[in-house]
């Protein structure tokens, strides 16, 4: 593959070289959407050098871009980042020189400020990370630390025609799981 755009809400990683520092490479990323960099050191040099098209917008609005996404919605309406960095005005959440795409537009409805945010387009995988998953595709996160937009990002890639992937550390017999457990 070359050429790839990782979404994310919080890049995964340690800060030691795993989690999405695994896929900095020249040529495989072409641009980075996110929230919160700090946990892929890999990644944002690749940002701050430059290589990438690379955009930060809030973390909140990424989350629900997700499930926006999946809900075939053209994208976000909120007054969240007005007069910060993601306001264009500001520069509209671009990292650096190579990004020169608008994803945020200021709009005025009924008097008042909102930015959008554009929706996600051509989501083709998602990598998650449960418990169990059974020959459903039923997925539980007993042992995951938090849940937060799993069902949103695998809802809008399902919803895309692209492939859910979900790493698990077992797998259950067909009507095993609990519907209550079940994420």
């Amino acid at each position: 593959p070359r050429d790839l755009t990782l979404a994310f809400a919080v890049a995964q990683g340690n800060r030691e070289g795993r989690g999405f520092d695994r896929l900095c490479y020249e040529g495989l990323l072409a641009r980075a959407i996110g929230g919160h960099w700090g946990m892929s050191g890999e990644l944002g040099k690749m940002a701050v050098d430059n290589k990438i098209e690379a955009y930060n917008l809030p973390q909140g609005v990424i989350a629900q871009l997700f499930r926006d996404t999946a809900a075939g919605k053209p994208g976000l309406l909120t007054r969240v980042g007005l007069g910060t960095f993601v306001d264009p005005r500001q520069g509209g959440g671009k990292i650096n020189e190579k990004t020169t795409e608008d994803r945020v537009e200021l709009m005025s409805i009924g008097g008042k400020e909102y930015l959008f945010y554009k929706a996600f387009e051509d989501l083709d995988v998602a990598f998650l990370r449960g418990t169990t998953a059974d020959p459903n595709g039923n997925i539980t996160m007993e042992h995951e630390g938090l849940y937060l937009e799993s069902l949103a990002v695998a809802t809008a890639v399902h919803n895309a025609g692209g492939l859910v992937i979900v790493q698990v550390e077992r797998i259950a017999e067909r009507g095993a799981l609990s519907a209550q457990d079940v994420k």
